[in-house]
């Protein structure tokens, strides 16, 4: 990790937004340096500011945590970590659609529209995102913002077994 961060560092001061994404990482799970998530998020901030979609996802991820942001403002914190997702799930993130849709599901971040979220896990799980498959595998099940279809929801328990899911594996 030290041999990655002595290579990635003159690339991101030198403006590579996929390097900067790389020090946001290394950074933000202490890996061959000391874990600072203030770092990580002015790493993954600069990456943002350069369009890469790896670091939208994660800084997103970091704020939904708690980790990095404002410890006085959750509540922006929070709106600020939707509109990374979406910005990601945009810019084709499959992680970004699937965290988005469960972000619509809960209705504590955003209200709960399960159509919406029906239509990000698509995204994913067309994307290859076996949780989203499994999740969406469940909504056709049920009818759940989608038509009931459980022709659409044996192929996706299929495809999620196939990754590895275990949940998929088991309903599958």
């Amino acid at each position: 990790y030290k041999t990655a961060f002595g290579l990635a560092e003159p690339r991101a001061r030198a403006g590579d937004a996929h390097a900067m994404t790389m020090l946001g990482e290394l950074y933000s799970n202490g890996l061959g340096v000391k874990r600072d998530y203030a770092k990580a998020a002015d790493w993954y901030r600069k990456a943002v500011d350069g369009g890469d979609r790896e670091a939208m996802l994660a800084l997103a991820m970091m704020r939904l945590g708690g980790y990095g942001g404002s410890s006085s403002d959750k509540q922006s914190d929070k709106q600020e970590a939707v509109k990374l997702l979406a910005s990601s799930a945009k810019l084709g993130e499959p992680k970004a659609a699937y965290n988005l849709a469960l972000l619509y599901l809960d209705g504590q971040t955003l209200p709960q529209d399960v159509k919406r979220a029906a239509e990000l896990l698509r995204v994913a799980a067309d994307a290859g995102n076996p949780e989203a498959q499994y999740a969406l595998a469940t909504f056709y099940k049920e009818g759940t913002g989608v038509p009931k279809d459980l022709e659409k929801a044996a192929r996706l328990l299929q495809a999620a077994s196939l990754a590895d899911n275990v949940d998929a594996e088991v309903e599958y």
